[in-house]
């Protein structure tokens, strides 16, 4: 949005109310740029006018989705209500980078021409950002969705995060261990479609990799993808998602003569 470099200092205009008002109204449900709208309110001398923007997106939150508002919406309420020096010189600082990564699979070898399309997948600058890798237990799956993600870190410095969605909970465990990281605090939302909004309004904005491995409700998947559509998403499943006709798929079958060369080459030597 253009009013967003303009609030590094510069006063908003009528113009940038008027842009960041019709944004509200287009999107509610965004926290982003309503924290947007009342900072510019607020600059504007309209600190009444800035805090009923708050009051009706909580009331729109609470009823709609029965959620709170989240931390960057409730943090700006409180710098309004304090007049905050601050508010006047600069936008709020941005979330710190998260990652739950597990560490680089050392022993990975193989896999060059499934890494490359799936990083270019993920970097796709107009598609969807969605790369899948499916394959039978034991088929490295998992490894190489790391690997792909490890390998993508600095083009997702807002975060990544992974989850593993088998067993018990599954994604919905998973969802409820990625809020904790990106700041929702002890008190999760207690239904799923208010985990899902909240994680929503939390990853809104942010620069984020999802790595959802052994991931088999994809109901859930299809609804975490649509709170977080900006998002790059990385899968692993038995088979191919319905949910998620715009991924681009790897199968992991078995080693080429090359890769399993490389591979035995990597591995280290047994005794004598």
């Amino acid at each position: 949005m253009r009013l967003t470099a303009r609030l590094d200092g510069a006063d908003p205009t009528a113009d940038d109310l008027a842009e960041l008002g019709r944004f509200v109204e287009a999107h509610p449900f965004r926290e982003t740029p309503r924290v947007l709208s009342m900072l510019a309110l607020y600059r504007c001398g309209r600190q009444a006018e800035a805090l009923e923007v708050f009051r009706q997106g909580r009331r729109l939150l609470r009823d709609e989705l029965g959620v709170e508002p989240g931390p960057a919406l409730q943090e700006m309420h409180r710098r309004i209500l304090r007049a905050d020096p601050g508010l006047s010189v600069a936008v709020p600082s941005c979330p710190a980078p998260v990652s739950s990564l597990p560490a680089d699979p050392l022993d990975f070898s193989g896999r060059e021409a499934e890494l490359g399309v799936l990083m270019s997948a993920l970097l796709c600058s107009s598609g969807s950002k969605v790369g899948g890798i499916t394959g039978s237990v034991g088929s490295g799956r998992t490894y190489l969705a790391v690997r792909t993600a490890q390998s993508l870190i600095t083009a997702f410095p807002d975060g990544q995060l992974y989850g593993d969605a088998g067993g018990a909970g599954g994604l919905d465990r998973v969802l409820r261990e990625w809020l904790r990281l990106l700041g929702a605090g002890p008190d999760v939302p207690a239904t799923l479609a208010g985990r899902v909004a909240a994680f929503g309004a939390l990853a809104e904005g942010r620069r984020l990799l999802l790595v959802v491995d052994n991931a088999d409700d994809t109901a859930l998947v299809s609804m975490v993808r649509g709170v977080v559509p900006e998002a790059a998403l990385l899968v692993t499943a038995a088979g191919r998602l319905d949910a998620l006709p715009e991924a681009r798929w790897v199968r992991l079958g078995g080693y080429r003569t090359r890769e399993r060369s490389e591979l035995f080459a990597a591995a280290p030597a047994g005794p004598a």
